[in-house]
């Protein structure tokens, strides 16, 4: 198994068998790249909300943290949210969680069910505006770099 990320919300998990454990990593390597998606992330650093995820008799819960708070996750997950570009956020597992493969499989899937804010603003119609005072943005962010 193999996982392919930038470090800025994309995620590719590739699978390869072969005779050679080389010639394995270089197809799982390929495999990564055709199954690339993209991963959305909150001001960049964590997930937009709490999500829970049922995969193969295994419980994934993420909770979103503010910046600064780091990973608090197994080895293999902090490894992968390496790879997406998360840096705050902790992640809970239960159930049957050894094998690898799908506890990788159970977090790309949690990932990409998240909905962003985006998503219920098409869903429901209701155009969303967020209003400052002064015209500035909270938490030192500046418009452009950190928000569009």
């Amino acid at each position: 198994m193999v996982a392919t990320g930038n470090m800025a919300g994309i995620l590719g998990l590739g699978l390869g068998v072969a005779e050679t454990a080389q010639l394995a990593v270089a197809r799982a390597h390929l495999d990564s790249f055709s199954r690339l998606a993209a991963v959305p992330l909150y001001r960049g650093h964590t997930i937009y909300h709490q999500l829970e995820h049922n995969y193969h008799r295994m419980k994934i819960l993420m909770m979103p943290r503010p910046e600064g708070w780091g990973l608090r996750c197994s080895d293999l997950i902090f490894e992968l949210c390496n790879v997406v570009g998360i840096r705050n956020v902790s992640i809970r597992l239960r159930g049957r969680v050894k094998n690898k493969f799908y506890v990788a499989q159970c977090f790309q899937e949690a990932l990409l069910k998240q909905t962003t804010p985006h998503d219920g603003v098409e869903a429901t119609g209701i155009y969303v505006r967020e209003v400052y005072v002064r015209n500035e943005l909270p938490c030192g962010l500046r418009r452009g770099v950190d928000v569009l």
